[in-house]
């Protein structure tokens, strides 16, 4: 894979704990157990000040959930949360007006 200087440059200047911080509504983390460029993800995650954090972890998965093989298992999963999650979240935001 080749990443541009560009690329590296915006990871470089980019803040996501600091950014996050300020966060205050729901927020989910999805991340893979065998994930070794990210290990971190619970740490960061927590740091967030958002009210309602959840942090599901797909069994098996790299960092991107092995997408690029045969088996979409671990994608699926990543999808199926993403869904469930959005919708029980907006369930809840039009039932209770936020």
């Amino acid at each position: 894979m080749d990443l541009s200087l560009a690329w590296f440059e915006t990871i470089k200047n980019s803040h996501p704990l600091r950014d996050i911080a300020d966060y205050h509504r729901p927020l989910l983390g999805i991340d893979g157990s065998e994930d070794e460029l990210w290990p971190q993800t619970k740490d960061e995650l927590y740091a967030a000040g958002s009210y309602d954090e959840t942090l599901h972890v797909v069994p098996g998965a790299d960092h991107i959930y092995h997408v690029l093989d045969a088996d979409q298992t671990q994608a699926e999963d990543v999808m199926n949360t993403t869904a469930i999650w959005f919708s029980q979240k907006l369930a809840f935001s039009v039932h209770h007006g936020h």
